[in-house]
């Protein structure tokens, strides 16, 4: 996983890429809040349970970038805190590796993401109300333990989203008429392959529309 994979380059003139220099990354909370209102970005890396530091979450006002990395041993106590759905200036997050079933209902709250990745979970399905979610350019849910059922009607309510991957994720029925009409890239690597997907279906409504099949067109 990286920012700098080529696949998922875009415009983005809120953050440069992952080459620049500019804002710290901050990887250490305890010297992310000494500095909280200074922090743009933070990666906390195989951390536990973050539930006990909700009330520090709600701090960093002026967070834009979030990489959770979860935990080494998942029988170890974990949570994801609320508060991260209450920071104003988000713009992009990533959680990797998380022993998560279901997306928090937080985060379709977060309507100033153009950035998404979940990757590595337990998550079965999207939230019905994940359209909610306009400014998102790019939604990347990979590598899921289980099949991904479907994606919810709203998702066409995206109507930025430009680029969408379910790589690994053995989806088990994608509704076209789901898909936003402005979606240029669809990753479907180790997908497709389930008979979940029409490509060709797929391809006829969307002709437009660059879809990737374990690395080919």
């Amino acid at each position: 996983m990286s920012f700098q994979d080529s696949s998922y380059h875009y415009q983005r003139p809120w953050l440069p890429l992952r080459s620049w220099v500019g804002p710290k990354r901050w990887t250490s909370m305890p010297q992310a809040l000494e500095h909280a209102h200074q922090v743009r970005e933070l990666w906390l890396r195989h951390h536990y349970d973050l539930m006990p530091l909700k009330e520090q979450f709600a701090r960093l006002k002026h967070l834009q970038n979030l990489f959770l990395q979860g935990p080494v041993d998942e029988s170890m106590p974990f949570a994801l805190p609320p508060t991260i759905g209450q920071l104003p200036a988000l713009q992009e997050l990533l959680l990797l590796n998380h022993p998560l079933r279901e997306v928090p209902s937080w985060l379709p709250g977060l309507t100033r993401l153009r950035y998404l990745m979940i990757r590595g979970t337990d998550i079965t399905e999207l939230p019905v109300d994940v359209g909610r979610l306009r400014q998102l350019a790019v939604l990347r849910i990979e590598n899921g333990q289980f099949p991904l059922r479907t994606l919810p009607a709203s998702l066409r309510e995206m109507t930025k989203l430009k680029q969408l991957s379910l790589r690994d994720t053995r989806v088990v029925h994608l509704p076209v008429e789901h898909l936003p009409p402005g979606l240029q890239r669809l990753d479907l690597s180790d997908s497709a392959q389930q008979g979940g997907v029409d490509v060709a279906a797929l391809r006829q409504r969307m002709p437009n529309l660059h879809v990737t099949i374990s690395g080919g067109r």
